[in-house]
């Protein structure tokens, strides 16, 4: 994580943005169409993640 922070601000977004949907992918293969379905999306996490900076 500490290396990402060596990144110019463009590539960190890019970075960050891959990795949320790394996990979405892995999330979903888990996901066993449960009911539970969560409400807040990927990239609304992201966009309070950067503006909290």
């Amino acid at each position: 994580m500490t290396k990402l922070k060596e990144f110019n601000h463009d590539d960190q977004l890019y970075y960050i943005s891959n990795f949320i949907n790394h996990c979405n992918r892995i999330c979903n293969k888990f996901s066993n169409g449960s009911d539970e379905k969560t409400t807040v999306s990927a990239e609304s996490l992201l966009l309070k993640q950067l503006m909290q900076r």
